[in-house]
């Protein structure tokens, strides 16, 4: 047997701030049992005065109460000395969310308190109807494993009078491989297994090791008190292990008499009226096994970021981690983020340093040494914050910088050190909107066409975009293409595509940058990543309703589905067929999990899932096909990570979300994609065949939502535009689409669109200035997943785009167009705003052009012939609102991510003062509360 070294860790003192004492409840002489324990927090762990809600991080008990003048409190808990807990901390609690037994938003400081044994742990009984605490050791001695754990169930709505036999199982959890690089738990955004192209692949738990079993009906009952307690004695040898850390784990179960012995909590012998979540009394205890003297790595993330040389991958919030970090200007705040939550539990911060530096490598700043951090708790992951305001430095100077840092992690007896480097860029950030939406799936044959605009839509100095697709084949090497594309007009477009040849995936990486008027440095950066399918190979997603246990359906309205479970929560699976349609209420509670399925995969195989509305990115994310992960879950108040044009509240009625994925394994991929459609609140949580409902208030059941000849767009004269685009719902569907010049001259382009709706064909050439008008006419004709759409004029779906009556306008501008000048827009949120652009001198007959769009759709449109020397256009969200019920009306929140980013485009056609003709431009973006 391999050496074996056994660490038995105490739940470590996270700030220096606690002592305990234990209150035996009155119970009978022999049962002992201690339940309460008396928890102080010192000075400083809370505001002053703060109202608190203490929780169980075991047990889930909440207590609340009020800070003293010096943020320290005293509580009493129904759990032992030792158990970490969660403190939470508001101004006000108010009495509704304590009956409701809710915590206030925001952080919680971890506290631990001393434990009087080695392990302490606990949890609930038949779904919350009662507590059990337990205490113990685990000894390990020549591969000889002596454990015991003392057990005591408090339970006052059981029939303690039954015969009970009481068994628990003690297991060893992997937590790190043989190099000491963390395995990723079910519920991480993060991962060690990762796509060839360095993507995490998410859930692949590591599945607990079965170690010993202990079996007993010796029990103590006090039936006045509600009271159980007995001791679980394990022994055994130690199985043959890989190298690595280890976690000892829990599992408890009970039987009465003879019967089969059943998890404590997952049943209702202890108690009827429980009504926690489906669970079980899995538990992982404060104590860890290293197996081989492994060296621990440590990762951890600043600003969602890994360091470069991070053994393993992670998401970037609801995107890909970009391959460009870039950092506003203003505060940073420096807080290493714990990827692995033991490593937050079971350890130490004892120093923290970190240096900033520039380009030609001078110091920026550099922060000192401190053990003065305590640990917070994100409601995802454990944080290390540092009490010196130095770690929130500013940042001014833009351009390329370098952060390097050091944690050092007490973890019991061993010291660990993680270091950190990262490359950065300070600069304003730029919101890119891509042609081909992310996610995208191709088919072999299709053709990729590289485009982006910018939120703001700026006409930057040495503005400059760099596109690069990088193709993983199923076989052969990775194959690349970079296209350097100069920003003008708030845009970026190649009529050079690239045309995939093989299936596989692949992954898009965007950049973007260049200075503004003033000066300011602008960075955007962007990664998506997709699947490129073999013709015909179908991805499916799943049937029915997330977490009904009886028959799913592949279409249904929850108004009447499921029947006999109408409580079960508004969270739905994608569609199962492609080309499907869920409707989804504007309501909080509602969303979609991401699910595909395969056929016959193979461990390895791995699915790419994007939820994507046009503007943003909804959720981006790899894992095993047939895998449900609940944390990738989106639901229609979700925040998105603060993209721009997000909005306060989330997905808004009108709002369309395409949700594209795939399956990628060693012999075949398989492509996949559904639309979800927000709807009233009022409305009902229901999905169907494509066609059977309209996507819009107006009526319409198809639409062609353009990707790089957007409303409004801006060309430069003699440019030559591929017409690309994405059908919704995404199904083979025709485009017919006519450029109309200025002079009448039509150009006809015709185009069918993928499996998936996705669409690339020839290119528009723009050779006339001036106002272009395009007419773009869709159907379908062919077969969805309830049958055959027949052949027109019987029942041919006609498509239009979102917010078009019939054409929209294109604005080809010559070299010498004006950038147009106007008074600067006085912005208050919610309220309309006139946006002004002056008449240059000596012009006349002229007249101006306005388009107003989001990245989903058209607004409004007026033309005007303009008799002063100032035209001004009122954008007016509250009027817009009244017929376009996604657009946030009301001005609540700041930053550009609480409403929709709106381009607003003025273009003047004129005659100067030479008789000759003249164009003046001006691009407005509408972000919230400011206008660029």
């Amino acid at each position: 047997m391999r050496r074996l070294g056994l660490l038995v860790s105490l739940l470590l003192l996270i700030v220096p701030l606690v002592s305990a004492q234990s209150s035996p409840t009155a119970v009978a002489v022999s049962c002992p049992a201690s339940t309460l324990t008396t928890v102080i927090g010192p000075p400083g762990t809370v505001e002053p005065n703060y109202q608190i809600a203490v929780q169980s991080i075991d047990t889930g008990e909440i207590v609340y109460a009020t800070a003293d003048s010096e943020g320290g409190f005293t509580v009493e808990m129904t759990i032992l000395p030792g158990m970490p807990m969660h403190v939470y901390s508001a101004r006000s609690i108010t009495q509704a969310m304590r009956r409701a037994g809710e915590l206030p938003p925001g952080r919680a400081v971890l506290l631990n308190t001393p434990a009087s044994s080695s392990i302490v742990t606990g949890g609930q009984l038949a779904y919350g109807s009662g507590t059990w605490l337990a205490s113990g050791d685990v000894n390990v001695s020549d591969g000889a494993l002596n454990a015991t754990l003392d057990v005591t169930f408090i339970a006052p709505a059981a029939n303690l009078d039954l015969t009970f036999t009481l068994v628990g199982d003690l297991g060893l959890l992997p937590l790190t491989d043989s190099s000491g690089v963390p395995l990723a738990p079910a519920s991480a955004d993060w991962s060690p297994v990762q796509t060839a192209s360095g993507l995490p692949i998410l859930g692949a738990p590591a599945d607990t090791i079965p170690v010993a079993v202990a079996i007993t009906d010796e029990i103590c009952v006090d039936a006045e008190n509600g009271l159980m307690t007995f001791s679980l004695h394990f022994q055994g040898m130690m199985p043959d292990l890989p190298d690595g850390l280890y976690q000892w784990t829990f599992d408890g179960r009970i039987a009465v008499a003879d019967s089969v012995a059943l998890d404590w909590y997952a049943n209702r012998l202890l108690g009827t009226g429980g009504t926690g979540p489906q669970s079980t009394s899995h538990t992982a205890l404060p104590a860890i096994v290293n197996i081989g003297a492994v060296q621990l790595d440590v990762p951890f993330a600043i600003a969602g970021y890994l360091s470069d040389d991070a053994p393993l991958a992670r998401l970037h919030g609801v995107n890909y981690e970009p391959d460009v970090w870039v950092q506003p200007p203003g505060e940073m705040v420096i807080e290493p983020v714990f990827l692995a939550s033991w490593q937050a539990l079971l350890g130490q911060v004892t120093s923290l340093q970190f240096n900033l530096l520039d380009s030609d490598g001078s110091v920026a700043f550099s922060l000192p040494q401190t053990a003065q951090t305590r640990i917070e708790w994100d409601d995802q992951h454990y944080v290390v914050a540092a009490d010196d305001p130095l770690y929130t430095p500013l940042l001014e100077k833009d351009g390329p910088h370098k952060l390097s840092g050091q944690l050092d992690l007490k973890l019991a007896d061993t010291l660990l050190t993680a270091t950190y480097v990262h490359d950065l860029v300070i600069a304003q950030p730029l919101h890119i909107v891509p042609s081909v939406l992310p996610g995208t799936p191709f088919v072999v044959g299709d053709a990729f066409s590289p485009g982006l605009s910018s939120q703001p839509a700026l006409n930057l100095l040495n503005g400059q975009s760099e596109i690069t697709l990088t193709v993983y084949p199923l076989s052969g090497e990775p194959e690349s293409q970079t296209w350097s594309l100069p920003l003008k007009y708030g845009a970026a477009i190649s009529s050079d595509a690239f045309t995939f040849d093989q299936p596989g995936h692949y992954v898009v990486d965007y950049a973007l940058s260049g200075l503004g008027s003033d000066g300011r440095l602008w960075a955007g950066s962007l990664r998506t990543a997709g699947v490129i399918a073999q013709p015909g190979n179908h991805a499916q997603g799943q049937r029915g309703v997330v977490g009904y246990e009886g028959q799913q359906q592949a279409w249904f309205d929850m108004a009447v589905f499921p029947a006999d479970d109408p409580n079960v929560a508004p969270v739905i699976y994608p569609p199962v067929f492609s080309g499907d349609v869920a409707y989804l209420p504007d309501e909080a509670d509602v969303g979609v999990l991401p699910y595909l399925t395969a056929s016959d995969s193979s461990p390895n195989a791995f699915a790419i899932f994007s939820a994507v509305r046009p503007d943003v990115r909804l959720r981006q994310a790899i894992m095993r096909p047939n895998t449900e992960l609940h944390n990738l879950i989106w639901r229609n108040d979700d925040l998105l990570d603060g993209q721009t044009g997000a909005g306060l509240s989330g997905n808004r009625e009108g709002d369309l979300a395409l949700l594209f994925g795939g399956v990628v394994d060693a012999d075949g991929v398989e492509g996949y994609a559904s639309l979800a459609v927000i709807t009233d609140d009022d409305d009902t949580v229901r999905v169907l065949p494509p066609f059977q409902q309209p996507l819009t208030s107006t009526g319409d059941s198809l639409l062609f939502l353009p990707g790089s000849l957007r409303p409004g767009q801006i060309v430069a004269l003699g440019s030559a535009i591929p017409v690309s685009g994405q059908f919704a719902p995404p199904l083979p569907a025709q485009l017919n689409i006519y450029a109309i010049s200025p002079t009448g001259m039509q150009q006809p382009v015709q185009a069918q669109a993928n499996d998936y709706g996705y669409l690339s064909a020839d290119a528009l050439n723009f050779d006339e200035p001036g106002i272009w008008q395009i007419a773009a006419e869709a159907a379908f004709v062919g077969q969805t997943s309830a049958g055959l759409v027949e052949v027109p004029p019987v029942g041919a779906v006609p498509g239009v785009v979102p917010g078009v009556e019939e054409t929209y306008a294109v604005y080809v501008l010559p070299d010498d167009a004006l950038q147009l000048t106007g008074a600067q827009p006085q912005v208050a949120p919610g309220n309309p705003v006139v946006l002004s652009v002056d008449v240059p001198e000596g012009w006349t007959d002229v007249s101006a052009h306005v388009t107003v769009a989001t990245a989903s759709q058209q607004l409004d449109v007026q033309s005007a012939a303009v008799t002063n020397l100032r035209y001004s256009y009122r954008y007016d969200p509250n009027q817009l609102s009244r017929t376009v019920p996604n657009l946030e009306p009301n001005g609540t929140g700041s930053g550009a991510s609480a409403s929709d980013a709106v381009w607003v485009t003025i273009v003047l056609t004129a005659t100067d003062a030479n008789g000759q003709p003249a164009y003046g431009y001006r691009q407005f973006t509408v972000l919230h509360d400011r206008v660029e």
